[in-house]
């Protein structure tokens, strides 16, 4: 799997799942299907030239990446401050 497929799978699931952005947050345990899914996007960047961190740094940035954009595009629309003027 190329890292492009990587990231789009995972926008894909947080799409079907929109609750995972929320529930898999802040200090816990990572779970066996999350800790698989960090290996996945691991070893698509073999090859690069990358060190291990660098890798997990870019694994962990596009992460960040794709569930911001799953948050953003799930969000309901801010309601105006101010009443509309015709």
């Amino acid at each position: 799997m190329t890292s492009t497929q990587w990231a789009l799978r995972m926008w894909a699931g947080l799409r079907r799942h929109p609750w995972v952005v929320d529930v898999a947050v802040g200090p816990r345990v990572m779970g066996p299907n999350e800790l698989g899914w960090l290996e996945t996007g691991l070893s698509a960047l073999s090859g690069t030239g990358l060190t291990g961190g660098e890798r997990l740094d870019s694994v962990v940035l596009v992460t960040g990446h794709v569930r911001s954009l799953a948050q953003q595009s799930t969000a309901p629309a801010p309601k105006p401050t101010h009443p509309r003027t015709p």
